[in-house]
């Protein structure tokens, strides 16, 4: 499924119906009503997979794609390697599905929403700072999207 409105846009779309009433609606969406606006909401918010089954395949594409094993991930290693994938991981699901913070948490390891809400913050700060890592982030969530478009669970071993 192509994800035809992404998420850093369906939450500049809430923004906007959130100021609606007081005032101006964030640069590119000004000349949108307030139904407009509300129909690119469903969808976008339609168009963002959830579930475990989405999360499972997150974890195993970004331990696929750093060299670490998937059980690695919901495990109780805090290595300075593992717990950085481990991050990238939360980072991409969150971004990636509806999961909420504990939601994702459970997924790796019964882990505290508060641990996926420093790892987001963690890896979005390291992102915006850091050209190589945000390039292989964003061809991991390429891949994802590709995947998610063949309808295939499956993820190529090589890439």
């Amino acid at each position: 499924m192509l994800l035809d409105v992404p998420e850093p846009h369906a939450r500049a779309l809430r923004e906007a119906l959130a100021t609606l009433h007081g005032g101006r609606a964030p640069s590119g969406y000004e000349g949108l009503s307030r139904v407009e606006l509300e129909a690119r909401l469903a969808k976008a918010e339609s168009a963002i997979p959830s579930g475990s089954d989405v999360i499972e395949r997150i974890k195993k594409l970004v331990a696929l794609r750093f060299s670490v094993p998937v059980a690695l991930l919901a495990g109780h290693r805090r290595h300075k390697s593992v717990a950085f994938v481990r991050h990238v991981a939360m980072y991409v699901c969150r971004r990636k599905t509806r999961g909420s913070y504990p939601d994702i948490g459970r997924a790796f390891g019964n882990r505290d929403h508060t641990t996926v809400i420093s790892a987001v913050r963690k890896i979005s700060s390291m992102v915006a700072i850091d050209e190589a890592l945000a390039r292989r982030i964003a061809a991991i969530e390429r891949e994802l999207e590709a995947v998610a478009e063949s309808g295939s669970m499956h993820i190529a071993e090589c890439g």
